[in-house]
């Protein structure tokens, strides 16, 4: 009875084993079927591929191509094209299925489509160094294709690098095919390929850019790798490095509202998870230790659980994640990196860790609903209240969080030092009173806040930094207080409600752009214990009176002649000045610094001094009803974007004396019909000229042009009839040459001696 009832049991068991573990080739010590490695199923009429089969206990190959004519494969498999059109690779394999065992045939195919030369497609050349080829761009037709297939061989050579921009984003690829000998597609950060969905990689890609950016490529749902490839591998469309310690990709179009990050994973690569929309939850492994720049940024993650392994984050982790609302940082983390939440709009509170020993204010730009950020009572650095951050001293404001909606705050007795961009962007506040004691307002403490209406500083108060009130639209009152020395660049720029303001006694500097784009400021003044700065009819001037630093962009009146004692004129002097119709600038002045007249919108006509050495940058750029300019006979270099936008004028002569005329100094000059270059001119920069649609004719005096002292693209999309209408005026003896050169440049007209 016992024998029957063991018997019985051993049944069982096998039954069980039977159908719970079902037998399996590797199980059996069978081979599995062979398959074929390394089939391109495209290919270009100069490039070739070798195919192969993989698998165990192979006892032969015989490849064959069902078109010979189309291409040929080779006993070592292999294939060479011939001509366009398509064939079937063919393998017929014979192996065992056990080591020892009986001889089993398989029959393997494939389609081959072979297009035309790889030229047709693809702009390529050798490598820096390298006897190998790198794509470096796509053609018309490359960029057509639906379907690209990026060879791995052209000519002979192998291809082992796509290059910077190769691939750009107006192409219309939908599926990428890298061939096996590509190593590296160098994509930068900021490349975008919208439209690929479906991504192929060969055996032997290693890495994209200095990292793998595939942010750029928003409709990407699939990555497929090849199996025999060292360095990388792939899990439901994930790209991991090979051990799968590093999450390179996670596709942005892949479908998962909840991912579960593998235990194996230490480290989640730059960009791995941008712009993945579907993506609502991630759960982080014990085992992360970090996680890279913008890795989740502009995801549709809602909240945010770290595991408290992680002591840094990178850049802009979750930078434009507009649905994230609920952040759990982990306790070991060391500081708040720049741009981590910015543009996070549904974020209202955040806690920030008792190790976190730094923060950047940069972190939380465009969180506009935040108003709570906490600080563990651990913190030995920092210290919170109602929902503000402060030092654990007291001595410092460290964050006024964006989205508080009061329309006032009193600064806590105590505080010394406002750091860096400490209110930025709060919308709400009206009224902002520092107590005595602040000395110092960081960079861009109150930029942005659009609704400061006044502030008044106290006289403990001895630096401003730069872009310090930035952008404050309504700010129409300011106390600058008695021990303040400079007021630097962009400190007031775009405060368009301020109409004056007095530069106090101890004030030596005044920064180019202070007071850029305000645009009712009417008058300045300045105290008369100043020994820098005088103000006279409220315009400012050194003491001297030998410099004129900043005309007010709201003064009403429409002409201006700059008193004969000025010798200079400071960078962005009179720029963005509005009602300014008619400026005269004396004899007496030898140097206008860069953007003097910028965008003067108003602006007719200049008289210029006859000494003047050089038309500095942007000079007149974008000073749009420009009609007349006449340039000294003494000047010897327009420079960069001069005249750049000058819509207004219509014809320009180049005086004998410039030697240079810099890249885009005429770009966009619209109305410009006739052009002058005088015989000094021995450089005419990169797009010079460019965009000066009604263009009709140019006459070149100078004879010491050369062919590389000619900028490409002069007369991009410039001259009546799309540029065929436009007529080159040359010296007789130089017609052959300049014909030569321009052409090379673009020139679409005519050339005509005199």
């Amino acid at each position: 009875m016992k024998e029957k009832i063991m018997r019985f049991g051993v049944v069982i068991c096998v039954l069980a084993a039977v159908f719970l573990f079902p037998k399996t080739g590797n199980a059996a010590g069978q081979a599995a079927p062979p398959i074929f490695a390394g089939n391109e199923k495209v290919m270009y009429l100069d490039g070739k591929n070798r195919v192969s089969v993989e698998g165990e206990n192979i006892v032969s190959v015989e490849y064959a191509s069902s078109n010979k004519n189309i291409a040929t494969v080779s006993k070592k498999g292999l294939v060479v094209p011939k001509r366009k059109g398509k064939t079937t690779i063919r393998a017929n394999v014979v192996y065992k299925k056990k080591a020892a065992g009986k001889k089993q045939t398989a029959k393997l195919s494939y389609k081959l489509t072979v297009l035309g030369k790889a030229g047709e497609y693809f702009k390529y050349s050798i490598k820096n160094g390298h006897t190998t080829y790198e794509i470096k761009g796509l053609t018309q037709k490359g960029k057509e294709c639906r379907n690209l297939y990026v060879p791995g061989y052209i000519g002979g050579r192998k291809v082992t690098l796509v290059g910077w921009g190769a691939l750009p984003e107006d192409a219309a690829f939908r599926s990428l095919h890298l061939a096996d000998p590509i190593q590296r597609w160098w994509r930068g950060s900021e490349d975008s390929n919208p439209y690929l969905k479906k991504l192929y990689l060969g055996k032997s890609m290693k890495k994209f850019g200095y990292s793998v950016y595939l942010s750029g490529c928003p409709s990407l749902k699939e990555i497929i790798l090849d199996s025999r490839n060292k360095d990388l591998v792939v899990e439901e469309s994930v790209l991991f490095s090979k051990d799968k310690r590093t999450l390179w990709c996670y596709p942005a179009q892949k479908e998962d509202g909840i991912y579960e990050i593998p235990d194996e994973v230490s480290k989640i690569a730059n960009n791995a998870f941008n712009g993945c929309k579907s993506l609502k939850q991630v759960v982080f492994t014990e085992n992360l230790e970090s996680i890279g720049y913008k890795a989740f940024a502009g995801s549709g993650l809602i909240t945010v659980t770290m595991t408290d392994e992680i002591s840094y984050l990178n850049e802009s982790v979750f930078s434009g994640c507009t649905s994230l609302s609920e952040v759990r940082l982990s306790k070991k983390l060391s500081g708040i990196s720049e741009e981590l939440f910015k543009g996070c709009i549904s974020l209202k509170s955040l806690t920030i860790p008792a190790r976190v020993s730094w923060i950047n204010n940069r972190a939380f730009d465009g969180c506009t609903q935040l108003t709570q950020v906490e600080v563990s009572s651990a913190s030995r650095y920092f210290q919170s209240k109602d929902g503000i951050v402060f030092s654990k001293d007291g001595e410092r404001l460290q964050y006024y969080p964006e989205g508080k909606k009061d329309s006032s705050y009193a600064v806590p007795e105590g505080i010394k030092e406002i750091e860096e961009r400490a209110f930025y962007g709060n919308t709400s506040l009206k009224e902002v009173t520092l107590p005595e004691g602040v000395e110092t307002i960081n960079t861009s403490v109150f930029s942005g806040c659009t609704g400061l209406m006044k502030l008044n500083l106290p006289d403990s108060v001895h630096t401003i930094q730069r872009e310090a009130f930035k952008n404050c639209a309504k700010l129409t009152e300011v106390r600058l207080p008695d021990r303040l020395t400079e007021i630097p660049n962009d400190a007031f720029a775009y405060c368009t409600g301020l109409v004056e303001i007095t530069i106090p006694k101890e004030v030596s500097s005044v920064g180019s752009r202070a007071f850029l784009g305000c645009s009712n400021l009417k008058r300045f003044l300045a105290d008369s214990q100043n020994t820098t700065f005088t103000a006279v009819d409220g315009v400012l001037f050194s003491r001297s009176m030998q410099v004129l630093y900043c005309y007010p962009q709201g003064k009403a009146d429409e002409s201006y002649a700059v008193p004969d004692s000025v010798k200079r004129l400071k960078e962005g002097a009179f720029a963005q000045a509005k009602w300014l119709k008619k400026a005269a600038v004396p004899d007496t002045v030898k140097y206008i610094e860069e953007r003097c007249f910028q965008a003067c919108e108003s602006l007719e006509t200049v008289k210029l001094p006859k000494n003047l050495k050089m038309i500095s940058e942007s000079l007149f750029e974008d000073c749009s009803m420009l009609q007349t300019v006449k340039i000294p006979s003494s000047a010897e270099k327009i420079s960069l974007n001069a005249f750049k936008g000058c819509t207004g004028l219509t014809e320009i002569k180049i005086p004998n004396s410039v030697k240079e005329i810099a890249p885009y100094a005429f770009q966009s000059c619209k109305k410009l019909k006739t052009v002058t270059i005088g015989s000094g001119v021995e450089y005419i920069g990169l797009e010079s000229f460019a965009k000066c649609r009604k263009m009709k004719k140019m006459t070149v005096k100078t004879l010491q042009l050369k062919d590389n002292s000619i900028g490409s693209d002069v007369f991009l999309e410039s001259g009546i009839q799309n540029g065929k209408g436009l007529t080159l005026e040359v010296p007789k003896s130089k017609k052959s040459l300049y014909t030569s050169y321009f052409r090379k440049r673009g020139f679409l007209g005519k050339v005509v001696a005199k």
